[in-house]
C-alpha cells in the first residue's frame, strides 16, 4: 500500500476522533498539506492576526464535527500566504476546494469508496488507494497553488560561445599599419585592405602610430611608388637616425633623374620663362 508521510502517526493520534470514511480522507489531505510546508491554524473560514501564533501540524479540535462539510485553515511558514480548504461530501464523492489568499482556487474530487475500506478503525486496513489521491492532489492542488514557480531558462541570454558583433578595432589603441600605410584590422574584418587614410590622425597621436598627418604625399593614399625613398628619411642616413613614425622634412637639393618625386617640384615654368621682351 502506498503511504503518505506522517499519516500513520496522525491516524494514531486522532484514532479516537475518526468517525467515518470521509474522516480518513480529510486526515490524508491534512497530511499532504503539512508535507507541503503548511501549518494548520484552526477550523472555519475566518482568518485572524493571531493565527500565526497558533500553528500546528495536528488536526485542530472539532475538525470533524460537521460530517458533510469540513473547513480548515492553513498558513505558510512565513505566514504570508493563507490557505482555506473546504471538503464537501456529496454521496460517495468528496469535492475538495483549496483557496489561496481569497483569490486563487484549485479543486479536485475523490471517491470515498475507492480510497477507504469498511475497516477504517485500524490504519493498516483503513486505506485502499492512497496513490490515486496523492497523484490527483499533486496535479490539481500542488502544481497550481503550492508549487513555487521556477524561473524559466532565459532564451534571450547570449550564449557564452557566441561573440558579439564588432565593427572596427576592439582595442582603444590604434590598429597596426599595413605596408600600404593604412590601418590593418585583419583579413576577416570588412575594413581590412586599402582604405582612405585617417587624415590628421598622426597629428593627434603623440606616439606617431596613426597614419595621415598634415603633410601629405602620394603614399598617404595607399599608392605604392617603387621609386620613392624609404619611409623615415632619405637614403644615406645612418640606421635609427629618424625614429619610427616621425615626420621628416627632407633637406638638400631635390632629387633628379628617374628617382625624383612625381609630380616634379619643377613642373611649373619659372617666372618669365617665355618672356622674350
Amino acid at each position: 500500500m502506498s503511504r503518505i508521510r506522517g499519516l500513520e502517526l496522525l491516524y494514531s493520534l486522532a484514532k479516537d476522533q475518526i468517525k467515518s470514511k470521509q474522516d480518513c480522507v480529510v486526515a490524508a489531505l491534512h497530511c499532504l498539506l503539512i508535507n507541503e510546508g503548511l501549518q494548520c491554524v484552526g477550523t472555519g473560514e475566518v482568518f485572524s492576526d493571531e493565527d500565526a501564533k497558533n500553528t500546528t501540524e495536528l488536526l485542530p479540535s472539532n475538525w470533524n464535527d460537521n460530517q458533510e462539510v469540513y473547513t480548515l485553515r492553513y498558513v505558510s511558514k512565513d505566514s504570508k500566504s493563507r490557505y482555506l480548504i473546504k471538503v464537501v461530501k456529496a454521496g460517495n464523492i468528496m469535492h475538495i476546494n483549496l483557496v489561496l489568499n481569497e483569490d486563487k482556487t484549485a479543486a479536485v474530487s475523490a471517491n470515498i469508496e475507492k480510497l477507504v475500506s469498511d475497516e477504517f478503525n485500524n490504519y493498516s486496513t483503513a486505506y485502499k488507494d492512497l496513490e490515486s489521491l496523492k497523484d490527483s492532489f499533486q496535479k490539481e492542488i500542488v502544481e497550481k497553488l503550492l508549487k513555487k514557480p521556477t524561473p524559466a531558462a532565459s532564451t534571450s541570454k547570449t550564449s557564452d560561445n557566441r561573440s558579439p558583433l564588432r565593427v572596427g578595432p576592439t582595442s582603444s589603441f590604434p590598429p597596426p599599419i599595413s605596408p600600404l600605410g593604412v590601418p590593418d584590422y585583419g583579413h576577416d574584418n570588412p575594413y581590412s585592405g586599402p582604405v582612405f587614410p585617417q587624415v590628421g590622425g598622426r597629428d593627434l597621436d603623440p606616439l606617431g602610430r596613426e597614419p595621415g598627418g598634415m603633410l601629405m604625399d602620394p603614399s598617404s593614399f595607399g599608392i605604392p611608388r617603387p621609386h620613392m625613398p624609404p619611409i623615415g628619411g632619405p637614403r644615406g642616413l645612418p640606421r635609427g637616425a629618424v625614429p619610427p613614425g616621425a615626420r621628416f622634412d627632407p633637406f638638400g637639393p631635390p632629387m633628379r633623374g628617374p628617382n625624383r618625386f612625381e609630380p616634379s617640384p619643377d613642373h611649373f615654368r619659372p617666372p618669365d620663362f617665355d618672356d622674350f621682351m
